[in-house]
């Protein structure tokens, strides 16, 4: 869930929606948990083993770092200017796409790229290297998710973790669409039933319906993706805000909020469990960062010495 260089660089301007939206949107879903026992007692009753209900386990989990944001990706934001033109919108994510397809060869194995084979699969390999896509980050682990919501941003603001069942967006999907979603790792080619090649075509032409797809690959394009345990979630059409998911999976959805003064002792705990920047960021980058992490809990945190980085 490469949250940071995809959605921290954003400014303090307020999207389309407004805050007010927001926090409407999420009313009645919401919980403030101010440490991190509380959190997992949040988070209990969507473990796999916590009931026998088929639901229980199958939540993703997505960490802000400003619970005034809206379930906005990336390229929504960055073409907020040609909203009103969908065609110029879809031609820079194509543009981008292509780009990204020209010189990926360069930085990422030959193995992981012979998998990528459609449209949602290069978005999911541009996502998770700070490229704008149409997709957002989640992670099957709510630790994770948490780590990303309690970043520092220098916004004094307060972190939100975001949780949805999965299997019921799917259901909801499935419901709108008459039809499963179709194996993302198959080309047109191999796809006997033409499911990949009709998504195709109504991603260019989603006309007004509204969906948002739950996307999880049978591979990993990378080191850093298997170990944020990273899964997505697509728009039909390209601006799109994510929060339709609240419509969509009713009451299997919950919005966690983490007081900003209590970040830096969610962060403190959470590097007990390992979960660090050199953890989720494999290599020396990852390192880095969490040496400054590991600085800046320094200056509240008294047995911050104690950790590794």
């Amino acid at each position: 869930m490469d949250i940071p260089p995809t959605d921290a660089p954003r400014s303090s301007v307020p999207s389309s929606d407004s805050h007010d939206a927001v926090a409407e949107a999420w009313r009645g879903v919401t919980e403030t948990v101010s440490t991190l026992p509380a959190f997992m007692q949040e988070i209990a009753p969507l473990s796999p083993d916590a009931h026998d209900d088929g639901i229980s386990g199958r939540y993703w989990f997505r960490g802000q770092t400003n619970a005034l944001w809206g379930l906005e990706p990336s390229l929504m934001r960055m073409t907020r200017n040609v909203r009103d033109i969908p065609d110029r919108a879809r031609a820079l994510e194509d543009a981008a796409r292509r780009e990204f397809m020209s010189k990926a060869h360069l930085f990422i194995d030959a193995g992981h790229l012979a998998k990528v084979k459609t449209t949602p699969c290069w978005w999911a390999i541009m996502q998770h290297h700070g490229a704008p896509t149409r997709l957002l980050d989640w992670s099957v682990s709510p630790y994770v998710a948490a780590y990303f919501a309690c970043q520092q941003d220098g916004l004094q603001q307060d972190g939100a973790v975001w949780c949805f069942c999965h299997s019921q967006l799917r259901a909801a999907f499935r419901t709108e669409y008459g039809s499963e979603l179709p194996d993302f790792t198959l080309s047109e080619t191999e796809d006997s039933t033409g499911a990949v090649a009709k998504l195709h075509q109504q991603l260019a032409n989603p006309g007004d319906r509204v969906a948002v797809a739950p996307l999880e690959f049978k591979f990993f394009s990378s080191t850093r993706m298997a170990e944020q345990q990273g899964r997505f979630t697509m728009s039909l059409a390209i601006h799109q805000d994510h929060r339709h998911i609240i419509t969509a999976v009713h009451r299997h959805v919950k919005r966690l909020i983490i007081p900003h003064a209590a970040k830096p002792a969610f962060l403190t705990e959470l590097r007990r469990m390992n979960i660090t920047a050199a953890a989720l960021f494999p290599g020396v980058d990852g390192l880095g960062r969490s040496v400054a992490e590991l600085t800046s809990l320094g200056t509240s945190f008294k047995e911050a010495h104690q950790f590794t980085v």
